[in-house]
């Protein structure tokens, strides 16, 4: 029973691998192959919203990838949502090296960042983000 068993395993197992390698190169790379990173920033002297949006028309959002980094002196609230009205999550950062990820679901075209520092301050936040779409 041993002998034809070990077999079967070993061939279950090199489809197991194959299905997986096939899915990685058809699906997984292509979506984030095709989804580049986009990058703005954000000043806070002059200008503390942030709207931005699938530079690809084509294909349905799923998913969104957001990287803010920076150097505050002051603590600094994150409002993220779907517009300004929809707020979805509020962080609050705290100042000096700022780096924040975020990923979630997400099935808009755009978002809204809203920073707002608790103390006037003339620095700026990078924000890199990524829609993911299929």
């Amino acid at each position: 029973m041993k002998k034809t068993l070990t077999p079967l395993v070993i061939f279950l197992t090199l489809i197991f691998i194959g299905l997986g390698y096939i899915s990685y190169i058809k699906v997984i790379r292509p979506m984030y192959r095709n989804n580049k990173t986009e990058q703005k920033t954000l000043f806070f002297e002059n200008q503390n919203e942030l709207i931005i949006t699938n530079p690809k028309v084509d294909g349905n959002v799923y998913s969104l990838e957001l990287e803010i980094v920076g150097k505050s002196s002051s603590n600094i609230s994150l409002i993220i949502g779907e517009n300004a009205d929809k707020p979805l999550q509020v962080v609050r950062l705290k100042g000096g090296d700022i780096s924040f990820d975020y990923v979630n679901d997400w099935y808009t075209d755009s978002c809204y960042i809203k920073a707002t520092p608790d103390d006037p301050t003339e620095d700026s936040l990078i924000v890199n983000y990524r829609f993911l779409t299929i």
